[in-house]
């Protein structure tokens, strides 16, 4: 069995892709939150900014809890263009 899904361009497909993917991004991670709490560094990337970056930043609580962390923040960015 597959986990792909179908999805129709049209109106009510885009407003059930839509609210998908809004669940997806607003469900808190305690567990992930925690770690970047307690962690001495943080390190994000390589990889597509728009594909493996923002996306990661995207899900609720995560950029906060990145921002208010203490830990040294290290950005490692691909060495080629997109």
């Amino acid at each position: 069995m597959s986990d792909k899904k179908k999805v129709y361009l049209t109106e009510q497909g885009y407003e059930n892709l839509k609210k998908e993917l809004d669940d997806l991004i607003n469900v808190k991670r305690p567990a992930n939150i925690n770690a970047i709490k307690e962690a001495d560094a943080i390190v994000i990337g390589p990889g597509s900014l728009y594909t493996n970056v923002i996306p990661n930043l995207l899900v609720k609580g995560i950029a906060k809890a990145i921002r208010e962390s203490s830990a040294m923040k290290i950005y490692v960015s691909n060495i080629m263009t997109e």
